[in-house]
């Protein structure tokens, strides 16, 4: 049946007395030209001839016809009508009771004329079609929307910054989503500055591009006037000091570096209306803590928000932990799910994904000297030079590849964490030699790579891929097809175990997966962790819960 082009504004009226397609067996091109709407035969035959000469003819003119036009213009009805074998035309005046002359020289039809010969043709009348009643209630679904334990957090975190301490903490698990909860606030924020500048602070090239990432796609969608990103990191250097309005995005290392010798730079102080610290439990830093405090103390009432997932910066040194709640006066926002463990609750919610722990237990060839022991019991985290041995280590090694040759088995995207440059590019090397497809990335790489390497790895395709990485991809990198990580660097530190766990565990609601699997490389003569709910846990002592 002819399907009539949107333009017409008709429907179906069920089986036509006379099939429009056939109109144009019937007529020549001059005639077909004046019934088709005004420059469309001429331009089809100009882009494509052949459509309009050859066996699909009548379809491709039927597709531009409309018979509203047709049924309404008398030069064009005529033509139409001219079209209808005699038989036809007779039968078409039994439908509309007129003759075909009266039809052809007529310059307007009477409605039930009109209507009949549209029927005719296979339409129905605008006026006889029934308007769609529109829905008593009808959910429009927000494009940047939270999810209602991030909305209920951002809402705690609005109140202290903004009508009380103007201080405060927004802890999130890893993978819950703190960067958009965060630059929910911010967009918030804006829209009642008129002008009104954040000052947003991170010390990876990742979490500052998701920062911006983040924050652009946030307010074009509720924004309510144009506004400046403005990137401040590695090879960005914008004229910082005469933004006004809008969002700074800053390295914290550039903006000590350059501090020294462009004063002004401390100028944003007066004009910023809300600093923001991501991954804050760093902001105690010596260094760090003198930027956040030279902004802040410019202008004493401008809010402080820091961000974590690990709100502490150790295991078991409380006098550091107690300086990162002191910094935001003890308000530490997080989530309540009725004293029941949030973790658990967001995984049984499908915001977080389920997660098999496994340990591969590892007795390294290396044997380590009464001195790297010493030094491994006394340093913070793993010494350098002894994470670089153990990546070097054969009988290490050989054990991780065959346990990521498995994982291969249950996953697409596979993430490992190495325990060294050195370490990363052999691993890659031999899992591309194994016929696998292995990308490395270090902080050597440079950014083009570092790129497309991350598109790759993210692309939703059925290869198998692993990103092999060395103090890259710790904190502000999220892959939602990502389902397996492997961690072979080792560390002390529990707020980096967290963060590397972190980056695989988005649940299906978070367009994540329902299950990852997380294997954590245990060197039998070093320490190691393999719960995520103890690291999220761990500082809670130190701050106020009420």
């Amino acid at each position: 049946m002819f399907r009539v082009s949107q333009v017409t504004g008709v429907q179906s009226a069920g089986p036509p007395g006379f099939q429009p397609t056939k109109i144009f067996d019937r007529l020549g091109d001059p005639e077909i030209n004046l019934l088709l709407p005004a420059g469309a035969f001429n331009l089809l035959r100009a882009l494509d001839s052949e459509r309009i000469t050859g066996p699909r003819r009548a379809e491709c003119l039927s597709q531009v016809f409309s018979l509203d036009l047709a049924v309404d213009d008398p030069d064009r009805r005529r033509i139409l009508l001219k079209s209808l074998p005699d038989a036809k035309a007779r039968e078409l005046e039994v439908r509309t009771g007129v003759t075909i002359d009266t039809l052809k020289n007529s310059d307007s039809l009477a409605i039930q004329v009109r209507r009949s010969l549209l029927g005719f043709f296979g339409a129905v009348a605008s006026e006889d079609r029934f308007p769609v009643p529109a829905e008593a209630v009808r959910t429009t679904m927000p494009k940047r929307g939270l999810f209602p334990h991030q909305k209920r957090a951002a809402t705690e975190v609005e109140r202290i910054l903004f009508r009380e301490d103007r201080r405060a903490m927004l802890h999130l698990p890893t993978g819950v989503g703190k960067t958009r909860t965060a630059m929910s606030i911010v967009t918030s924020h804006l829209r009642t500055q008129l002008p009104g500048l954040v000052l947003w602070l991170a010390t990876t090239r990742e979490l500052l591009e998701q920062a911006a990432e983040e924050f652009e796609a946030a307010w074009s969608s509720v924004g309510d006037r144009p506004l400046d990103c403005v990137r401040f990191w590695s090879q960005h250097d914008p004229p910082i000091e005469t933004v006004t309005d809008g969002i700074a995005i800053c390295g914290l290392a550039k903006l000590h570096s350059f501090a020294k010798n462009r004063p002004r730079l401390w100028d944003l102080g007066d004009r910023t209306s809300l600093v923001v610290f991501d991954e804050a439990h760093q902001a105690v830093a010596e260094t760090y803590e003198d930027i956040v405090e030279t902004v802040v103390t410019r202008n004493p009432r401008t809010p402080l928000l820091g961000l974590s997932g690990t709100p502490g910066r150790t295991w078991g040194d409380r006098d550091v932990d107690v300086n990162v709640a002191e910094l935001f006066r003890g308000n530490k926002v997080t989530l309540d799910f009725g004293g029941k463990n949030p973790v658990r609750e967001l995984t049984d919610t499908g915001y977080l994904a389920e997660v098999d722990f496994s340990l591969l237990n590892v007795e390294p060839g290396l044997q380590l000297s009464s001195s790297d022991i010493a030094q491994v019991s006394n340093a913070l985290n793993i010494p350098e030079s002894v994470a670089v041995r153990l990546g070097a280590d054969e009988k290490r090694n050989l054990r991780i590849v065959q346990r990521l040759c498995e994982l291969t088995d249950r996953h697409s995207r596979i993430l490992v964490f190495a325990a060294s440059v050195a370490n990363a590019l052999l691993l890659a090397s031999v899992c591309r030699g194994m016929g696998f497809k292995a990308d490395v990335l270090t902080g050597q790489t440079n950014s083009g790579d570092r790129q497309r390497m991350i598109r790759q790895f993210k692309r939703l395709d059925r290869a198998k891929r692993l990103l092999i990485n060395f103090g890259v991809l710790t904190t502000g990198f999220d892959a939602p097809a990502a389902s397996a990580a492997l961690i072979a660097r080792p560390t002390k530190s529990l707020v980096l175990y967290s963060q590397m766990v972190g980056r695989v565990i988005r649940g299906p609601k978070a367009s994540g997966t329902d299950r990852c699997e997380i294997v954590t490389v245990v060197d039998t003569n070093l320490p190691g962790f393999g719960d995520v709910a103890e690291a999220f846990m761990n500082w809670e002592d130190v701050w106020n819960t009420s």
